[in-house]
Protein backbone atom coordinates (compact mmCIF):
# COMPACT_ATOMS: atom_id res chain seq x y z
CA UNK A 1 0.00 0.00 0.00
CA UNK A 2 1.39 3.37 -1.26
CA UNK A 3 1.76 6.26 1.52
CA UNK A 4 -0.91 8.32 -0.02
CA UNK A 5 -3.53 5.45 0.03
CA UNK A 6 -2.72 4.86 3.51
CA UNK A 7 -2.88 8.54 4.24
CA UNK A 8 -6.73 9.00 2.23
CA UNK A 9 -7.80 5.58 4.05
CA UNK A 10 -7.10 7.17 7.45
CA UNK A 11 -8.47 10.51 6.55
CA UNK A 12 -12.22 8.67 5.31
CA UNK A 13 -11.81 6.54 8.36
CA UNK A 14 -11.39 9.75 10.40
CA UNK A 15 -14.70 11.52 8.38
CA UNK A 16 -16.09 8.84 9.43
CA UNK A 17 -15.76 8.73 12.99
CA UNK A 18 -16.58 12.50 13.38
CA UNK A 19 -19.42 12.00 11.40
CA UNK A 20 -20.40 9.28 14.03
CA UNK A 21 -19.47 11.51 16.70
CA UNK A 22 -21.33 14.03 15.59
CA UNK A 23 -24.35 12.04 14.82
CA UNK A 24 -24.31 10.64 18.49
CA UNK A 25 -24.06 14.22 20.14
CA UNK A 26 -27.11 15.54 17.85
CA UNK A 27 -29.22 12.42 18.90
CA UNK A 28 -28.47 12.89 22.68
CA UNK A 29 -29.30 16.69 21.77
CA UNK A 30 -32.31 15.64 20.03
CA UNK A 31 -33.61 13.52 23.31
CA UNK A 32 -32.46 16.51 25.55
CA UNK A 33 -34.92 19.05 23.17
CA UNK A 34 -38.18 16.45 23.64
CA UNK A 35 -37.18 16.02 27.32
CA UNK A 36 -36.96 19.54 27.67
CA UNK A 37 -39.87 20.16 25.61
CA UNK A 38 -42.02 17.78 27.83
CA UNK A 39 -40.88 19.37 31.38
CA UNK A 40 -42.30 22.30 29.81
CA UNK A 41 -45.76 21.15 28.57
CA UNK A 42 -46.05 20.18 32.25
CA UNK A 43 -44.97 24.41 33.17
CA UNK A 44 -41.77 22.72 35.06
CA UNK A 45 -40.07 25.43 33.61
CA UNK A 46 -36.68 25.54 35.30
CA UNK A 47 -35.41 21.71 34.71
CA UNK A 48 -37.33 22.17 31.13
CA UNK A 49 -34.63 25.51 30.67
CA UNK A 50 -31.92 23.12 32.44
CA UNK A 51 -32.63 20.17 29.58
CA UNK A 52 -32.32 22.93 26.65
CA UNK A 53 -29.26 24.59 27.90
CA UNK A 54 -27.50 20.93 27.85
CA UNK A 55 -29.45 20.42 24.26
CA UNK A 56 -27.48 23.84 23.15
CA UNK A 57 -24.15 22.85 24.58
CA UNK A 58 -24.06 19.54 22.50
CA UNK A 59 -25.82 21.71 19.26
CA UNK A 60 -25.86 24.84 19.32
CA UNK A 61 -27.31 25.13 16.33
CA UNK A 62 -30.87 24.01 16.81
CA UNK A 63 -33.27 27.27 16.37
CA UNK A 64 -36.19 25.36 17.78
CA UNK A 65 -33.63 24.85 21.03
CA UNK A 66 -33.67 28.53 21.59
CA UNK A 67 -37.47 29.12 20.91
CA UNK A 68 -38.65 26.66 23.10
CA UNK A 69 -35.98 28.33 25.89
CA UNK A 70 -37.34 31.66 25.17
CA UNK A 71 -41.08 30.19 25.57
CA UNK A 72 -39.99 29.14 29.03
CA UNK A 73 -38.14 32.38 29.62
CA UNK A 74 -40.90 34.47 29.02
CA UNK A 75 -43.86 32.13 30.90
CA UNK A 76 -41.18 33.02 33.93
CA UNK A 77 -41.41 36.90 33.06
CA UNK A 78 -38.04 37.12 32.42
CA UNK A 79 -38.67 39.15 29.04
CA UNK A 80 -35.16 40.12 27.95
CA UNK A 81 -33.79 36.56 28.34
CA UNK A 82 -36.73 35.40 26.65
CA UNK A 83 -36.13 38.07 23.38
CA UNK A 84 -31.89 37.27 23.48
CA UNK A 85 -32.80 33.52 22.86
CA UNK A 86 -35.86 34.57 20.03
CA UNK A 87 -33.16 37.04 18.39
CA UNK A 88 -30.42 33.78 18.41
CA UNK A 89 -33.11 31.73 17.15
CA UNK A 90 -33.69 34.25 14.04
CA UNK A 91 -30.08 34.93 13.59
CA UNK A 92 -29.72 31.37 13.06
CA UNK A 93 -32.46 30.67 10.40
CA UNK A 94 -33.98 34.17 9.18
CA UNK A 95 -36.52 32.41 7.04
CA UNK A 96 -38.09 30.99 9.84
CA UNK A 97 -41.73 31.82 10.34
CA UNK A 98 -41.92 30.44 13.36
CA UNK A 99 -38.94 32.35 15.34
CA UNK A 100 -41.02 35.59 14.30
CA UNK A 101 -43.87 34.51 15.93
CA UNK A 102 -41.93 33.42 18.87
CA UNK A 103 -40.29 36.54 19.28
CA UNK A 104 -43.93 38.59 18.14
CA UNK A 105 -45.53 36.28 21.23
CA UNK A 106 -42.72 37.43 23.49
CA UNK A 107 -43.15 41.44 22.53
CA UNK A 108 -47.06 41.59 23.10
CA UNK A 109 -46.58 39.88 26.27
CA UNK A 110 -43.98 42.31 27.67
CA UNK A 111 -46.15 44.83 25.73
CA UNK A 112 -44.49 46.15 22.95
CA UNK A 113 -47.22 46.22 20.69
CA UNK A 114 -45.82 47.99 17.76
CA UNK A 115 -43.11 45.30 18.27
CA UNK A 116 -45.19 42.36 18.45
CA UNK A 117 -46.61 43.88 15.06
CA UNK A 118 -43.75 44.17 13.07
CA UNK A 119 -43.24 40.17 13.96
CA UNK A 120 -46.39 39.00 13.55
CA UNK A 121 -46.14 40.28 10.13
CA UNK A 122 -42.67 39.40 9.69
CA UNK A 123 -43.86 35.63 10.25
CA UNK A 124 -46.78 36.15 8.20
CA UNK A 125 -44.70 37.01 5.19
CA UNK A 126 -42.60 34.25 5.71
CA UNK A 127 -45.38 31.87 5.74
CA UNK A 128 -48.60 33.68 4.49
CA UNK A 129 -50.49 29.87 4.80
CA UNK A 130 -50.25 29.51 9.00
CA UNK A 131 -53.37 31.55 9.41
CA UNK A 132 -53.29 31.60 12.86
CA UNK A 133 -50.69 34.30 12.81
CA UNK A 134 -53.14 36.59 11.08
CA UNK A 135 -55.88 36.59 13.79
CA UNK A 136 -52.51 37.50 16.56
CA UNK A 137 -51.61 40.35 14.31
CA UNK A 138 -55.82 41.19 14.23
CA UNK A 139 -55.48 40.99 18.11
CA UNK A 140 -52.52 43.26 17.95
CA UNK A 141 -54.23 45.94 15.76
CA UNK A 142 -57.43 45.74 17.79
CA UNK A 143 -54.98 46.88 21.00
CA UNK A 144 -53.29 49.99 19.12
CA UNK A 145 -56.85 50.88 18.17
CA UNK A 146 -56.91 49.79 14.49
CA UNK A 147 -60.15 48.20 14.49
CA UNK A 148 -60.85 48.24 11.05
CA UNK A 149 -57.73 46.82 10.22
CA UNK A 150 -57.75 44.11 12.46
CA UNK A 151 -60.97 43.11 11.45
CA UNK A 152 -59.69 42.23 7.82
CA UNK A 153 -57.13 40.02 9.48
CA UNK A 154 -59.76 38.13 11.65
CA UNK A 155 -61.51 37.90 9.23
CA UNK A 156 -59.09 36.40 7.10
CA UNK A 157 -58.18 34.24 9.57
CA UNK A 158 -61.85 32.98 10.20
CA UNK A 159 -62.55 32.09 6.52
CA UNK A 160 -59.55 29.79 5.97
CA UNK A 161 -60.53 28.52 9.77
CA UNK A 162 -57.56 28.87 10.89
CA UNK A 163 -59.32 28.71 14.53
CA UNK A 164 -58.42 24.65 14.09
CA UNK A 165 -54.82 25.33 13.71
CA UNK A 166 -54.58 27.58 16.62
CA UNK A 167 -57.46 28.29 18.37
CA UNK A 168 -61.28 27.65 18.87
CA UNK A 169 -63.70 29.33 16.49
CA UNK A 170 -65.55 30.73 19.85
CA UNK A 171 -62.26 32.83 20.30
CA UNK A 172 -62.04 33.94 17.18
CA UNK A 173 -65.98 34.98 16.83
CA UNK A 174 -65.52 36.75 20.18
CA UNK A 175 -62.54 38.61 19.33
CA UNK A 176 -63.86 40.29 16.05
CA UNK A 177 -67.36 40.83 17.97
CA UNK A 178 -65.50 42.57 20.44
CA UNK A 179 -63.91 44.76 17.72
CA UNK A 180 -66.75 45.21 16.07
CA UNK A 181 -68.40 46.96 18.86
CA UNK A 182 -65.56 48.87 19.54
CA UNK A 183 -65.95 50.05 15.29
CA UNK A 184 -69.72 50.56 16.14
CA UNK A 185 -69.43 52.67 18.88
CA UNK A 186 -66.57 55.17 17.33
Amino acid sequence: MKKNDFINQVSYVTLIILALMLSMANCKSFNLQMKGQHKMNHEDYDEAIKCFNSSIELDSLFPGTYMNRAFCYMRMGKFEEALKDADKSIKINKKDDCAYFCRAQIKEAKGDMQGALKDYNRAIYRNKYKYCYYNYCGKVLANLSHYEQALVYIDFALKTQAYDECSTKKNYYTLKKCVKNIVISS
